[in-house]
């Protein structure tokens, strides 16, 4: 069987029964590992979009596909690649909801130097993200939107394809990255899919030219699969607001959703939000209208009240915000030069935080940035917030910290946030 599939990969001519029973026999574990890699070896050198669609609904098959009622439609989903400070989705969901359209968004943990937005939510004291297929469209009909973990039930191969990938050297290529974002997307079954594909030093692919080839990919193939879709690339050559660390990425989605603006992650936020709205069927200026209609009458904050109330956690804000943990030891990182900040190193950022923890994933660590790129300071100014473990983990991050701001005489160019869309 793996050589007959294996040669209908490589001729353009892939059966996704055949795929799927090879899936299913593998989940059974009546298919070697080895097998496997071999395939997604073959797979990973596809550029056929129909081969890789075919691929995506051999692995949607091995569990459920959600329905949604045609009354609640059009459902939306929002995918993001991930980068450090990244809590766009913790935003986006309720917001885009408090406009009145169903928004489901199956998410990942942390892979690598960034925060996963299952941590960020599950940093939140009683939510329980893990839903099977039932509970979670049950959340997304009853709540207007929902952040959840996919289960078993869904995509069961995925994570197993995933984990052969890293072990063999396979994540980073393209066919196997698209097939792995797109097949929990179709599983949701959603009729709109918006994609923030980052670009730069903390993002997946650090050049532009692989972000939009990405971007390429998912919009193309998804539509294949007939969906409403488009593409945001966004930088990620400095974290994405001030806030990098679980419980703080949360705090500062609800300063945002309270109606705080805050410098990079607004045009983000907002250049995701209006997209979604007009997939939906809006023009730009009403996209824009509705979500400052949302925001500042409170509605987006209560959506996201009541998810986080779904998954468990506290039915109000203000009990929420009692109970989300804070670090046991805050510092502070102070200027030795003065100048113009020209950047801000996000992957020593995050190395920074995972120092705060001595590397063991806690909800309570990070760092908390006072300063943005091109602001001007002066020696002994606050740089960032450290919320540490204890003190020698507040060391280690201010170690770190040393190298993560470049700080020169010349006043910089301002950073561009969101540098791109696909399609134009």
């Amino acid at each position: 069987m793996l050589e007959e599939i294996i040669e209908q990969i490589e001729k353009n001519q892939l059966d996704e029964k055949l795929l799927t029973e090879f899936f299913n026999l593998y989940l059974r574990r009546e298919v070697s590992r080895q097998s496997v890699v071999e395939l997604l070896k073959a797979f990973s050198q596809v550029k056929d979009h129909e081969t890789i669609k075919k691929f995506i609904e051999a692995e949607v098959n091995t569990g459920k596909q959600l329905e949604w009622p045609e009354n609640l439609r059009p459902v939306i989903d929002k995918h993001s690649t991930g980068g450090v400070g990244d809590k766009v989705s913790l935003i986006v969901v309720p917001w885009i909801a408090a406009c009145g359209l169903r928004v489901a968004k199956l998410s990942g943990r942390s892979l690598g130097h960034t925060g996963g937005t299952i941590d960020k939510i599950e940093s939140i004291p009683g939510v329980s993200p893990l839903l099977d297929s039932e509970k979670f469209a049950e959340g997304v009909i009853r709540k207007g939107c929902l952040i959840a973990e996919p289960s078993n039930d869904i995509c069961p191969v995925e994570p197993l394809l995933y984990e052969l990938r890293n072990e063999s050297d396979l994540v980073p290529y393209l066919p196997l990255v698209v097939a792995s974002i797109l097949s929990k997307k179709i599983a949701t079954n959603a009729d709109i899919i918006i994609f923030d594909v980052k670009v730069g030093k903390g993002a997946f692919f650090k050049d532009r030219e692989s972000a939009e080839m990405l971007a390429k990919y998912l919009v193309e193939v998804s539509l294949l699969f007939n969906k409403k879709t488009s593409a945001i690339l966004t930088s990620m050559d400095a974290p994405l607001g001030y806030a990098i660390g679980n419980s703080l990425e949360v705090l500062e989605a609800i300063e945002f959703l309270s109606g705080k603006n805050i410098d990079g992650l607004n045009e983000v936020v907002y250049a995701i939000a209006i997209q979604a709205l007009c997939l939906a069927g809006f023009d730009e200026e009403e996209a824009f209208i509705k979500l400052e209609s949302a925001r500042n009458s409170g509605k987006a904050l209560n959506y996201f009240v009541n998810m986080v109330e779904f998954l468990g956690g506290p039915s109000s804000l203000n009990d929420l915000m009692r109970k989300i943990p804070r670090a046991p030891v805050v510092g502070t990182f102070t200027s030795i030069e003065k100048g113009y900040i020209h950047s801000i190193d996000p992957l020593l950022i995050s190395k920074a935080v995972q120092a705060a923890s001595k590397n063991v994933k806690r909800p309570d660590t990070g760092i908390r940035l006072l300063v943005r790129q091109g602001q001007e300071i002066g020696i002994d100014d606050e740089l960032c917030e450290i919320h540490a473990l204890d003190y020698e983990s507040l060391d280690k991050a201010s170690d770190i910290l040393e190298n993560a701001f470049l700080i020169e005489e010349t006043k910089p160019k301002p950073l561009e946030y969101v540098i791109g869309k696909f399609p134009i």
